[in-house]
């Protein structure tokens, strides 16, 4: 069992409500599996490694990939076998992507698109700059739309606009492939029809 305090310890002001957490979770994580052991429908004990192996690639791809699953010990052996239950080299977002069951959020900076164009745009309030690429925004909606379709995505995807330049963006999970790829397909597919009023 892997304590996330072990190899050094926390100042007291934040040592109690990291470990205090971390004790929440993995107790309703035993609970739960526990459970699924005990389940026998029929008299009969369930498959616990597909049902375990099921967990984990679910859990992939509501937070994107294999890799974020083992972010925090990529190289242990522990990583290996999750990897290898989670889907392993195949568990593409192609592969994770019908099995999400969170809904995705694909952020669009539109100052990054500029800056990847070369095209100026000048100071303008923010309204204005959203009113000049609504069309861009919603023909990037669209493409985000299709190739989530593609991809078999159920859940909602929402795309978040950034037009203003000192607005730093939202927080999202971290190495989120299935959004990246969402983004990433957008970004190619959509005409730049940035500087249209």
């Amino acid at each position: 069992m892997t304590d996330p305090n072990h190899s050094a310890p926390l100042a007291p002001a934040t040592a109690t409500p990291i470990r205090d957490r971390w004790a929440e979770l993995h107790g309703a994580a035993v609970n739960i599996l526990t459970e699924a052991v005990r389940y026998e429908p029929g008299g009969e004990p369930i498959d616990f490694g597909e049902f375990l192996a099921s967990v984990l690639e679910t859990v992939a791809a509501n937070v994107g990939s294999v890799a974020r699953l083992v972010a925090g010990r990529s190289n242990s052996k522990e990583a290996a076998w999750i990897q290898g239950l989670a889907g392993g080299e195949s568990a593409t977002p192609e592969w994770l992507a019908p099995g999400r069951t969170a809904p995705v959020i694909v952020q669009l900076n539109l100052w990054d698109v500029l800056g990847r164009t070369g095209i100026d745009e000048p100071s303008d309030p923010t309204t204005q700059i959203l009113h000049r690429h609504q069309r861009y925004i919603a023909a990037f909606e669209a493409a985000v739309v299709a190739e989530g379709a593609r991809l078999g995505l159920t859940v909602p995807v929402t795309v978040r606009a950034i037009a203003d330049p000192d607005t730093t963006p939202p927080a999202t999970d971290k190495a989120d492939a299935i959004a990246d790829q969402l983004r990433d397909y957008a970004m190619e597919a959509t005409p730049m029809i940035l500087t249209e009023d």
